[in-house]
């Protein structure tokens, strides 16, 4: 008897196992399809079995000529559905908690059995009518004009609700009796969302079709995102939503946004305190309410006010690109004062270098964490390293601090560092010519660098003493120690930072005589000659030879290096 495809026993029943397209998993929501068949009768398992291979495999081909949303677009939407669910629970909670025949408690008691549906559902993956009722309404606006939305569209959608609505209700339960302790970790999804305020009366709901401004800024987020923004540049968007809410009502039309609201915003920026954006100093007060009570100055960097202008124009350019805007707002409305240019401090003097290399990291420390204590260790960790390889190859802090050991390799004979970007997004690259190879100054190897590279204790990170700040920047919390250990020894300054290591070394590129497309090759600089678009660039053995040239006469430094040669020997 021939095998029949799909067809397997169970004991003495048959069942029906098929795998889904691999292309289509995410739309139809699992792996695999398998029943029972119900029988023990092999020939009418096998009728059976033909008859669900054959309307699968219809219903296959059907997906893949359907064309629906995509899990991005609808997850703006689900975000949009739980933000509507906030703004009701915040009604509930403010407004008709003031009832005298309602109780708190026992509003908050029946909520546990509703959580507990929902989860069931989820887990089932069999929906309430009311959900699907949801469901199908959240991806009307998805869908052409006539047009059905394909299942794994609707199953999405489905699950998207009924953790909006579990998540609804844990916050409930904590805003009813004032016990948070059970929240713990919710979707990521709705990580960062709050209540923006009451829900529309009913007959005040927005007419004209418009997505309210905080719908787009949520999707805009969402987009950046997608196309791998930064961790940092992330939270400044965010930081610049929080202002701009503080003038624009966050329920409002994105269509409505008018030039009056862009020049609200700049006039509120200029006259924010510098500090307006820290928690401490803002003592729970909101922008406004800083800047009124700031009224002889000082105020934000004519530089801030433009970027945190800057970063909402580009929301507002993006929703005008995505059809949300016919024209963009404020385009004429500009920061009042003078643009000044960026300082970015200079470079570490003799005088400097001889105080850095004095200090306990390179003469001798208490112990591995009391780095500014004299003692009798020299440890070589991120702390010893890190300077040492900003001065001798003029990298990036950033750069250095997020090494692989991998990193740390040779090329046609040459040991480099390779400035590249992780597949896994744990690195963070300026530009793209910042992506390069950096030779390794012969004095960084005599110090016993390559040591490191081969330590397989260390695991995947160079350093991996150094932890990203919560900004996802590995400079991050090194920085700080940094100005901490400058300001501890004298070497610290306003224009005296880590930074200053790479003016130094770009520098002594130049007293060496080093054409300008090596310093370019070297430093991550972009070369827009003409000629700069032809060939492969400089050779690496070209470029090593200009960094081995680079030399400090520093007694503290020599000191150091003729030390560890002894020691090496």
């Amino acid at each position: 008897m021939g095998i029949t495809p799909h067809l397997v026993l169970r004991g003495t029943t048959y069942c029906f196992r098929m795998a889904v397209p691999r292309h289509l998993v995410r739309m139809v929501g699992r792996a695999e399809v398998s029943t029972s068949l119900r029988t023990v009768n092999r020939k009418e398992a096998t009728l059976r079995c033909r008859y669900l291979s054959n309307s699968l495999d219809m219903f296959f081909r059907g997906l893949c000529m359907q064309k629906g949303p995509t899990f991005e677009e609808i997850d703006a939407e689900i975000k949009a559905y739980f933000q509507k669910a906030l703004n009701w629970s915040l009604e509930f909670t403010e407004v008709l908690m003031d009832d005298i025949t309602l109780d708190a408690d026992t509003e908050a008691e029946g909520l546990p059995t509703l959580i507990k549906d929902f989860q069931s559902q989820l887990k089932s993956g069999s929906f309430s009518q009311s959900v699907q009722s949801d469901a199908h309404e959240l991806l009307a606006p998805l869908l052409p004009s006539g047009g059905k939305a394909n299942l794994g569209a609707i199953r999405h959608a489905c699950r998207g609700i009924a953790l909006a609505k579990i998540e609804q209700y844990r916050r409930l339960i904590g805003d009813l009796t004032g016990d948070f302790s059970g929240l713990g970790q919710g979707d990521p999804r709705f990580a960062g969302m709050f209540a923006t305020g009451y829900p529309p009366m009913k007959g005040e709901e927005d007419q004209s079709g418009s997505e309210t401004l905080q719908l787009i800024a949520t999707r805009f987020r969402d987009h950046k995102q997608a196309i791998g923004d930064a961790a940092k540049t992330i939270a400044d968007f965010d930081v610049t939503m929080r202002i701009v809410y503080e003038v624009i009502p966050s329920n409002r039309p994105i269509r409505a946004v008018s030039d009056a609201d862009i020049r609200g915003i700049r006039d509120l920026l200029k006259r924010m305190p510098p500090n307006a954006l820290k928690a401490k100093a803002a003592a729970g007060k909101t922008f406004s309410q800083l800047a009124a009570e700031n009224e002889k100055g000082p105020y934000l960097a004519y530089a801030t006010q433009e970027k945190r202008l800057r970063f909402f124009r580009t929301m507002l350019n993006w929703a005008a690109e995505e059809g949300y805007l016919d024209t963009v707002p404020g385009q004429k409305v500009a920061v009042a004062g003078k643009k000044q240019k960026a300082q970015t401090g200079g470079p570490y003097s003799r005088e400097d270098l001889q105080i850095i290399f004095s200090t306990p990291v390179y003469t001798g420390r208490a112990s591995e964490a009391r780095a500014g204590t004299k003692g009798d260790h020299v440890f070589k960790d991120a702390k010893f390293w890190v300077p040492l390889i900003g001065l001798f190859s003029g990298m990036r802090l950033g750069e250095i601090a997020q090494l692989h050991r991998t990193d740390l390799n040779s090329v046609d004979g040459v040991w480099v560092f390779d400035i590249n970007r992780s597949e896994d997004a744990d690195k963070k690259v300026k530009t793209d010519t910042s992506l390069r190879l950096v030779p390794v100054h012969h004095t960084l190897i005599d110090l016993g660098l390559l040591e490191r590279r081969g330590d397989t204790a260390l695991g995947k990170q160079l350093f991996p003493e150094v932890e990203p700040g919560k900004n996802g920047f590995y400079s991050h919390n090194f920085s700080k120690w940094w100005s901490r250990y400058g300001n501890t020894f004298g070497f610290h300054g306003d224009k005296k930072v880590f930074h200053s290591f790479r003016h130094l070394f770009t520098d002594a590129l130049r007293d060496i005589e080093a054409p300008d497309y090596i310093l370019k090759a070297i430093l991550g600089h972009s070369d827009k000659s003409i000629t700069a678009s032809y060939g492969h660039g400089a050779k690496l053995s070209l470029r090593q030879s200009y960094v081995d040239k680079i030399s400090f006469d520093v007694p503290a430094l020599n000191d150091l290096i003729d030390r560890e040669r002894a020691v090496g020997k």
